[in-house]
This record gives C-alpha cells, structure tokens and sequence, in this order.
C-alpha cells in the first residue's frame, strides 16, 4: 500500500511538470502574439483614414473626424491572430490607381502616373516598413488597378489605362512589399472589353442594384458623391447634369460587380484596405496614401520649401511654382516645386 502511494504521488509530480513543461510555452506564445497584434493594430490606426477624403475633396468644407477606438479593429486582430499563429506574411488587398484624371485644367499635370503616383506608393511601402520592423515574416500588399474594369463609362481609351499600370510597375520596382495586380494579369487571356463583360454580368444585377439603392441609406451618399466627383473630373466634357448623374450610377454599379469580380482573387483570411474612407472597420480598412485628401492619380505632387502634399491644380498659385521632373526607375515622373 506504502509503494502504490509513492508511486501515486510520483505520477501525480510527473504529470505535474509535464503539464507545465508543455503549457508554458504556448502561454508565452499567446503573450507575445497578443503584444504582436497590439502593436500592428497601433500602426493601423496611425495610418487608417478617419474622415471622408472624397466628400472632402469635391466639398473642401470641414468635415467631422471619426477617431477609431481599439473596438473597432476586432475583424483586424482576428486576421491578424491567424497570420501570426501560422507565422506567415500578412497579406493585404486593396482596390485603387485605375488611371490618372483625365482633367488636366483643374487637377492633374500629366495623363500619366507622375510623382503624385510614386510619393503615394512609397508612403504606402513605409507603413508596410513600420509594421515589418516589428513582425519577422512580413507583410504585402497586392493593389488591383481597376482602370479596365471603369474606363468605358468615363471615355478613357484602355490603351491609356494599359501605360498607366505599366508605368505603375516600374515605379514599384524597388517597393519589395507592393503589388500591382492589373486585370491583364487576372485575365491574361481575354481582351479589355471581354472583361467588362465579364465583370458587367456579375451580382448585382442592374434591377438588383436599382433595389438596393432605394433601400440603402449608405449607398445613396455614396452615389451621391460619387456623382459630384464624376461632376468634377468630367468638367472639360461639358456634360450635362443629367449624363453626370447616370455615369455616377453606372459606376457605383459597376465597382459593387467589380467587388463580386474580385472575391475570388481575395481569400477570406487576407485583409481588405481601401482608399476610400470606411465607417465599418470590420468590412474593410481605408488606409492613408498620403496626408492629403486627394488621391494621387486625382491630382499633382507639390513641394514647398522640403514638404510633399497632393493637391488638384486649381488650387496651386503656379507663380510660384515650377515643373521638375523625379526620375525613378527609369521613368521621369513630373511634379511641382516652389520656386
């Protein structure tokens, strides 16, 4: 009886010590994992939008700011919980830099990507830096150019569109962590108009939309945005109020197609960004390409005494300013410098 106790309590001690061997550390692992997640969902706030850019942009009156509590990017540290546990690169997805402004009398310098481009892909690459710094295996971002997918409702020929995501891959040469995904590159055999066929077939229908639109509060400011920008970067078009309003409602159409188009080239567990501003973090996260509200392929680089912004040209005193050019890759790209 004497030996079956002491064997009792030498099993229970065994047992004891292999449950703590074997607990500490995954316990250590959860504690540094959640000081990981922590730490990259500061940077994310650092660099999430937080009030409407496009709203700003066509309005330039004061807009309310939405400063974001740490509740709000829950759907983030989940995602990010799974790319850490598996110790993988995370990966982000994000829609943007369809082809510059065909508006060269109040918003852009060039029909080509310029430095506007450039200065916001590098602002882009230090994020992805920040958060490198503080997570080993990294982090990527894939950009899908949606200039193909819209181009025909704004008249800008595809052979445009085409130059302005190629010279987007050369100018992300030497941003290791960025990717330009062009729908030649998802649709490798098909012709830009087969794609928008393809995409233009898709959820929603034109009646699904048109029942969406009526019972969806969102949507309709979106809409309603959406048009007002149309309104300005159509201006030298001279179309009427009428023909702005439709092609605000054709491309809100589209992009909702476009979104369906491209779930199948965005896994679930990968991050979904935006250059819009987005009230819902759970959904999609609207990241900063830079310190203005005006997206780069919507406007001009500008520098002024060593400091960079993005503003339309209309708003520029060109007196005291003067074209230079950055070369980049190869590729020179023109902004503005005070003189």
């Amino acid at each position: 009886m004497h030996i079956k106790k002491i064997v009792i309590i030498f099993t229970v001690v065994c047992l004891s010590f292999f449950l703590q061997e074997h607990s500490y550390v995954p316990k250590n692992h959860a504690l540094c994992d959640s000081k990981t997640i922590k730490n990259i969902v500061n940077i994310f706030q650092q660099h999430t939008l937080t009030y409407d850019i496009d709203k700003k942009s066509v309005n330039d009156t004061d807009i309310a700011l939405h400063i974001r509590t740490i509740d709000e990017y829950a759907e983030l540290s989940r995602k990010l919980a799974y790319f850490i546990k598996e110790e993988k690169p995370i990966i982000l997805t994000m829609v943007g830099f369809p082809y510059k402004s065909s508006n060269t009398q109040d918003k852009v310098i060039s029909s080509c990507a310029d430095a506007a481009e450039r200065y916001s892909l590098v602002y882009l690459q230090n994020f992805l830096n920040h958060i490198k710094s503080i997570y080993k295996p990294g982090i990527k971002l894939r950009i899908f150019t949606d200039g193909i997918a819209f181009c025909d409702i704004e008249q800008v020929p595809d052979d445009i569109v085409m130059q302005y995501e190629d010279t987007l891959k050369i100018i992300t040469q030497d941003l290791p962590d960025i990717e330009i995904c062009t729908m030649r590159d998802l649709c490798s055999k098909q012709s830009p108009i087969e794609i928008r066929k393809k995409i233009s077939n898709m959820y929603p229908s034109l009646e699904e939309f048109h029942t969406m639109l009526e019972n969806d509060k969102k949507l309709q400011d979106d809409t309603n945005i959406l048009t007002q920008r149309m309104d300005f970067e159509l201006a030298l078009l001279s179309l009427s109020d009428e023909q702005i309003a439709n092609i605000g409602l054709q491309e809100m159409h589209r992009s909702l197609q476009y979104s369906t188009f491209l779930k199948q080239f965005r896994p679930e567990e990968t991050i979904s960004c935006s250059v819009h501003y987005q009230k819902d973090l759970s959904k999609k996260i609207g990241l900063k390409l830079s310190d203005s509200c005006v997206t780069a392929w919507h406007g001009v680089l500008v520098e002024t005494n060593g400091n960079f912004i993005i503003e339309h040209l209309k708003d520029i005193d060109l007196s005291k300013y003067q074209r230079t050019e950055w070369m980049v890759n190869g590729v020179s790209l023109p902004y503005l410098k005070n003189t």
